[in-house]
This record gives structure tokens, C-alpha cells and sequence, in this order.
């Protein structure tokens, strides 16, 4: 049945942004609630010698990797140090779209991490030194491509903007939708108020997804020690992130003989979240035996300023002369705003040999409490966007383990980390596609060689996880047409770094010499002139 968009006057909000559509006035295209679930949980990131320990380094400290996981750690620096590490992630995504597999790899540079650590020692008193740091750390970066394709012999991907509106889960109409609604392939039906699809099935399906960008932090941290037992530290971030999503798809008419029907479209879109924002970090760490450490962080919530820019282009056919083309469009760009919830730690790590130990960490964080506010919200977007994020997340919880060995000069790391599922118990997405549930596991390795002033760390990251996505409305999980997703990353993280001897250093110019060291000093373990 063709349902027709001539009586524009029918339609509404549609109508008239079909009218004004060439003109570039566009209204803008939404938020991607799930993306703030990428944007608020962290990869496993930092140096090469706290990921190679699979990150659980909140408790150990004594590297810059410190200053994002507890700014404590900064306070058992015992030198300044400088360093930089970068990287080389390929990721591999196997997709499968009704009953379809595809297989696509990505290979991207990257710099992980690169900052400095001054430290000054304290001659008298209890405060017996303190380090200033500053950091630039990459945490996460978002290089994946998607294909699928399916004859499809019951629905089109039409149906899913059609689901949308007929189902209330948008307040306005996207760029895509209206430029499909221009063209008549979005139809209408005047009498029943009701969006439907003008392309008859079976129908050749195609399309990929293509993310890139990144998420980083830029921060200043500060971290001192209380007679060798007790340190504490802070540190405030500038988070940047850059998000951008292209989309193509395709579907074609399984009779082309059939001239007087739909034949064709491409539809092409790009949307892009980018801003930048501040938050804050503070820590303790505890030693109260010589063989462990206890701490804890407090993560402040995240509060980002976010721009969006989209476009789209369509490509058409109803019948077998020429296609029709429209030019790509391009939103309005739209601003808003973002707070990404708290997060808290608490770790502990034990010394069993010199340089030697056994690290875990546990992170609670609820993702349903991420808030959107935007600006002179006439459409009340952001009641609507937080409430369907109050009742689709809850609490995620991240458990981290890892282990270094040390014999002399050399080290080697072995760690893991689960990140468990953000969905509550009982929705939809959880229920129609289980283990599906972008849950994320991760394995590290690593190994290190330190000398008196310089060291070097290599670490290899796999992370693994599974989640599905619309292939044409990507912020929502409505039950058609998901892309089941296996994604796998392979990260080698390589760190070069000097130390250089802090001011008030009476060894500076000499090998510190290991004393057996009572319950309130350092642990014997660990040389206070070595790099962990």
C-alpha cells in the first residue's frame, strides 16, 4: 500500500520541515543517549606498566597513570619523571546481521599517554615530599567499521523510522526521516495517523557503519606523603571528546523488472558529538603493614559542554528512469549539555617480593544518572532523553586485578578487568539479545626493564565485547534490525621514560642503599629510588 505525503498540511511537524528543507533550516538531530554510555566508562588506559597490570594500579601508584586512577599514587613519587607512550590498536568487528556475517579490521595509531611528575622532598617533618604532575592520557578511541547485508523477505529498514514514530520514542523527526518523508519512501497515512513504509519486500539490504574519534583528558594533579604511611592527592581534568558516527545504506528492489515500484535508495549520514568539559579526582592511599596498601578515590561527576553537527544526502529511484538526488542537508548545528555521573574506587595491593606485587580494584558507577540539559528546550528533549536513560541503565560495576614479578631490572605484568553490563535486569535489549549486553572483559600483558634513570614498558591490551545497534537509528533499541556485534581490540602500548633526581635528593648522586625497613616505613619490598 503507498501511503501518500502530498497533503503536507496532513503531517505536520514533517510537513514542514519537508517545506523548508532545502533551505538548510532543518531542526537538529538528537543526542546519542547510548554513546553517553561509551563517553562515561573508561578502556583500560594510562602507561604501559599500569595496563600491561590489567589498570588495577589505583593502590600502587608511583606512576602517572596515577593522576586519572587515584592522584594519591602521585605521593609516592621519589623523583621527577618525565615520559610518553604511544600506541598501535587494531580492532576487528564481527557483525552479523540476520543470519549475515561480516568481518571488518581496523588498524589506528594512537597516543596513550604523555606527561611529567615534579617532585620535591621534604628534609623535616612528617610531610616528607610532594609532586605536581600534569598528563595528557587517551581513554578511549573510537575506530570501528561495520558492514551488513540481508535480502530481507519481511521488512524494510523504513519500518524502523516508522516504529519510531508511531511508538512515541522522539518528540521531533530526524534530518533522515524527513528527507525519506520528502521522498515518498517515508509514507503517511492521513487516515489512520500512522508513518509506514512504501517499499514492498523481499528487498536487498546493505549499508555500514563507520565510528571514529576519541575520548582524552588533559589534567593537573597533586599528591603528597605523610610519614611514609599516608598519602593524598588530588587533580582536575579537562575531558575533550570528538564522536563521529557515518552511516550508509542501501536497499534495492529484488524485481528490478518491476518499473511502476520502488527501485532504490542510498541514504548517507553523518553525525558528529564533540565538546569539551571539567571534572576532578581525589584520592588516599593507606599503608598501614610494610606488604599493603589500601585506597580509595572519589571521582567527581563529569560535566561536558557538547556540540552536534549532522548531514545527510539521499539517493532515489521509483522506477526505472534516472534516480533522484537530494544534496546533502545539514542540520542546524544543536548544543547541550552533559553530566556523566560519579565514580568511585577502592583498591589494595600486596608485596610479596622485592618490586614484586598483587593489585585489585573495584569501581561502582551509575550510568542511569547521566543528565542532559540543553538550552531553551521548547521540546522538552532533555526530560525526555533523561528519563528513558533513568529507566534503561543502572549501576556498572568494574573489577580489575593484576600482578608484577620483578627479578633485578626486569618486570612482567599480567592483569584483567570486567566491566559488567549498564542495562537493567528486564529491558528489552537485554532480553531479546542476552550476552549481547556490551558488557566488557579485558586481558593485559606487559613487561619492563628499569634502570637507575631510564625505563621502558611494553603492555598488549585485548578487550572483548558484545553489543547491537540499529543500523539506521542508532539511539534507540527498537526491535528491528539489530547489528549483533562481536568487537575485539588489540592494543600494544609502548612507554619510554627518564627520571631525573628530585630537588632535596641527598642520594641523588648515589645508588640508595636497601635497609631493612620497619612496619611504618615503605615496604622493605620496594626500593623508594625504583620505579614500581
Amino acid at each position: 500500500m503507498n501511503i501518500s505525503t502530498h497533503d503536507r498540511s496532513a503531517i505536520g511537524l514533517i510537513g514542514m520541515m519537508a517545506a523548508v528543507l532545502f533551505s538548510g533550516n532543518i531542526a537538529a538531530q538528537f543526542p546519542n543517549q547510548d554513546a553517553a554510555v561509551l563517553f562515561s566508562r573508561n578502556s583500560v588506559s594510562g602507561t604501559a606498566a599500569s595496563t600491561g597490570a590489567g589498570g588495577a594500579f589505583s593502590s600502587v601508584g608511583g606512576d602517572l597513570g596515577s593522576i586519572e586512577l587515584n592522584p594519591a599514587g602521585l605521593g609516592l613519587f621519589k623523583s621527577n619523571d618525565i615520559s610518553i607512550t604511544p600506541g598501535l590498536k587494531i580492532s576487528a568487528d564481527r557483525s552479523n546481521y540476520d543470519g549475515n556475517n561480516a568481518n571488518t579490521p581496523q588498524v589506528s595509531p594512537e597516543i596513550a599517554q604523555a606527561g611529567a611528575a615534579f617532585t620535591k622532598k621534604m628534609s623535616k617533618g612528617p610531610l616528607k615530599s610532594f609532586t605536581f604532575a600534569l598528563n595528557y592520557e587517551g581513554q578511549n578511541f573510537f575506530s570501528r567499521n561495520q558492514n551488513f547485508g540481508y535480502t530481507n523477505n519481511s521488512h524494510s529498514l523504513i519500518d524502523n523510522y516508522a516504529y519510531i514514530y508511531n511508538n512515541g520514542y522522539t518528540p521531533l523527526v530526524s534530518l533522515d526521516g524527513a528527507l525519506l518523508n520528502y521522498a515518498n519512501i517515508l509514507g503517511y497515512d492521513q487516515s489512520t495517523g500512522k508513518f509506514g513504509s512504501n517499499i514492498k519486500t523481499p528487498i536487498q539490504q546493505s549499508g555500514s557503519l563507520n565510528t571514529r574519534g576519541f575520548s582524552s583528558k588533559v589534567s593537573l594533579g597533586f599528591g603528597a606523603n605523610v610519614s611514609d604511611k599516608l598519602f593524598f592527592g588530588l587533580s582536575v581534568s579537562v575531558p575533550i571528546l570528538n564522536y563521529t558516527v557515518n552511516t550508509q545504506m542501501t536497499e534495492t528492489n529484488n524485481n528490478p523488472t518491476d518499473s511502476n515500484q520502488f527501485q532504490n535508495y542510498t541514504l548517507n549520514s553523518s553525525i558528529t558529538e564533540s565538546g569539551f568539559g571539567f571534572t576532578g579526582t581525589l584520592g588516599l592511599i593507606y599503608q598501614p603493614t610494610s606488604w599493603m596498601r589500601l585506597g580509595l578515590s572519589y571521582g567527581l561527576p563529569t560535566w561536558f559542554f557538547m556540540n552536534e553537527n549532522s548531514n545527510s544526502a539521499l539517493t532515489y529511484s521509483f522506477d526505472s528512469s534516472a534516480g533522484n538526488y537530494i544534496p546533502t542537508q545539514y542540520n542546524t548545528p544543536f548544543t547541550y549539555r552533559l553530566r556523566l555521573p560519579m565514580k568511585g574506587t577502592l583498591g589494595a595491593s600486596f608485596y610479596f617480593a622485592e618490586n614484586s606485587f598483587f593489585s585489585a580494584d573495584y569501581s561502582i558507577q551509575n550510568v542511569g544518572a547521566t543528565h542532559y540539559s540543553v538550552p531553551n528546550d521548547s521540546f522538552q528533549l532533555a526530560p525526555f532523553y533523561n528519563t528513558y536513560m533513568k529507566n534503561t541503565y543502572t549501576y556498572t560495576h568494574t573489577v580489575k586485578a593484576g600482578i608484577q614479578g620483578a627479578y633485578k631490572k626486569l618486570r612482567l605484568r599480567a592483569g584483567y578487568s570486567y566491566i559488567s553490563t549498564p542495562f537493567k535486569s528486564g529491558q528489552n535489549y537485554t532480553v531479546q539479545y542476552g550476552s549481547y549486553n556490551e558488557s566488557v572483559q579485558t586481558a593485559t600483558a606487559g613487561i619492563g626493564l628499569v634502570f637507575k634513570r631510564f625505563y621502558i614498558d611494553m603492555s598488549y591490551i585485548f578487550t572483548y565485547t558484545k553489543d547491537g545497534l540499529s543500523p539506521n537509528y542508532q539511539d534507540f533499541q527498537v526491535p528491528l534490525d539489530e547489528i549483533h556485534s562481536t568487537y575485539m581490540t588489540h592494543s600494544i602500548l609502548l612507554t619510554v621514560g627518564v627520571r631525573i633526581p628530585a630537588k632535596g635528593d641527598k642520594n641523588a648522586t648515589s645508588t640508595p642503599t636497601k635497609k631493612q625497613r620497619s612496619g611504618d616505613q615503605l615496604p622493605r619490598y620496594i626500593d623508594p629510588g625504583d620505579k614500581y
